[in-house]
């Protein structure tokens, strides 16, 4: 029995990807919430194929700023309250620097996944390039 997988569009025309919109949740400080990546892709399982659903990949990426435990907190309560009945997948991308023991102790919540950008080039990147069936056209993005 296999799992449900991600099933990827082939035409990009018709790939559901959805930029989040403005967080219109107020803090203390009044100041509105945007994070740097959001995109939902059909989830399908095999053994149900009737029983689609869709998942959200949200990234906030920290280059130069700190990681905001405050700003973390605000999106995985607006996450909690809009997606509860989705499969969602919080990613905080952030130099090694500022990554602690636990995604808990960096981001204030162990819902959040912490990767660094050596991990997102040793994990993700280069397996990419090793893929015989990687098209082309994303060989020499993904190699910049």
């Amino acid at each position: 029995m296999r799992n449900p997988e991600v099933v990827a569009e082939k035409d990009i025309n018709k790939l559901d990807i959805n930029e989040l919109e403005s967080s219109d949740e107020r803090e203390q400080n009044d100041q509105k919430g945007r994070l740097d990546v959001f995109f939902k892709v059909n989830i399908v399982d095999e053994h149900q194929p009737s029983g689609e659903k869709k998942l959200i990949l949200a990234i906030e990426q920290k280059v130069y700023a700190r990681v905001d435990v405050n700003q973390c907190n605000k999106y995985l309560r607006k996450f909690e309250e809009t997606f509860q009945d989705e499969t969602f997948l919080l990613v905080g991308l952030v130099p090694k620097s500022q990554m602690k023991d636990s995604n808990e102790s960096t981001f204030g919540s162990s819902k959040w996944i912490g990767i660094d950008y050596q991990q997102l080039v040793d994990i993700v990147l280069m397996p990419c390039l090793e893929n015989p069936d990687l098209n082309t056209h994303a060989k020499p993005i993904i190699s910049i």
